[in-house]
């Protein structure tokens, strides 16, 4: 399956991130995250915005090799309160740092695609499953576009693909034994608990 265009994806990275600081709004910071056990609301939510603020600042620097998210300085995230204007704040900036230096240009990443435009439609898709993870936990509505569902779904096979024959940057000495779990952009995500085929967020 062809990828969705980057403008396509550039548009939906900001509507996810605009729509996850929805479903977060008023919401119990501490709240745990049903389908990431380990974590809460708030760690959901910078995880996903630590990923746009730190991917963005690594195209901006034009690297010309491997830069490792840990090697990457942000501000720290602000008060729950206002997450989610950061969350918007960081998508936009992505997408901003990619148009600048264009989406075929070579950049870091933890996949033999080095192209900047692979941040964008990583981290959008990042974004629709943590959006579902935000609804579990706070019983907001979910729904997703249909062709964005389908490319998230072909992005999660060709990466399973990829990490089934190769190593990662950041593993030296041994092969990548679930590469189904390296999906994420940054280090391994909690393991996921209690996400049956069908349900909805907010279902009981």
């Amino acid at each position: 399956m062809k990828s969705l265009s980057h403008d396509r994806l550039a548009v939906a990275l900001v509507t996810e991130a605009d729509l996850f600081s929805v479903v977060i709004a008023g919401a119990d910071p501490d709240v745990r995250v049903p389908t990431c056990p380990e974590w809460t609301l708030r760690d959901l939510t910078r995880h996903v915005g630590v990923a746009y603020h730190k991917s963005a600042a690594i195209i901006a620097s034009r690297p010309t090799g491997y830069v490792p998210f840990e090697a990457v300085t942000i501000d720290e995230p602000p008060a729950f309160e206002t997450l989610g204007a950061w969350l918007r704040d960081g998508a936009e900036r992505l997408v901003a740092a990619v148009t600048e230096v264009g989406p075929e240009t070579p950049t870091s990443t933890w996949t033999p695609d080095r192209r900047a435009g692979f941040w964008t439609r990583r981290l959008t898709h990042e974004t629709v499953v943590h959006r579902a993870d935000a609804t579990f936990a706070t019983g907001a509505p979910y729904d997703v576009d249909a062709d964005l569902a389908a490319d998230g779904i072909a992005e999660g096979l060709d990466l399973v693909a990829v990490f089934s024959r190769l190593q990662h940057p950041r593993w030296t000495g041994r092969r990548c034994e679930a590469p189904a779990r390296r999906c994420c952009s940054t280090p391994p995500i909690p393991r996921r608990a209690g996400w049956p085929g069908g349900r909805r967020p907010g279902s009981r």
